[in-house]
């Protein structure tokens, strides 16, 4: 089944199979959404901003933005390696 709706006076497609990415490629992310990404809570998240420990973009005092690219890195970069059996 697809059902068109107008979105930001746009129009999209949907179908079950499929969700839509209404975000461009280059596209930055809010707080909820990256921790979404990252399945994590947003406190979780802000708290990793103030330990300077995520790259980020601050808006404001209490609003940060978020790459795709930054959070995929930030992914890699905590991904446990694996040691190789062979020396």
């Amino acid at each position: 089944m697809i059902k068109l709706y107008l979105s930001n006076n746009r129009l999209a497609m949907t179908s079950r199979s499929r969700k839509p990415n209404p975000k461009s490629p280059g596209a930055l992310l809010i707080t909820k959404e990256a921790a979404s990404y990252l399945a994590i809570s947003p406190d979780t998240l802000r708290r990793l901003c103030r330990r300077k420990a995520i790259t980020f973009i601050k808006i404001t005092p209490s609003e940060y933005r978020f790459s795709q690219h930054d959070l995929d890195e930030y992914i890699a970069i905590r991904r446990n390696q694996r040691r190789s059996a062979v020396k």
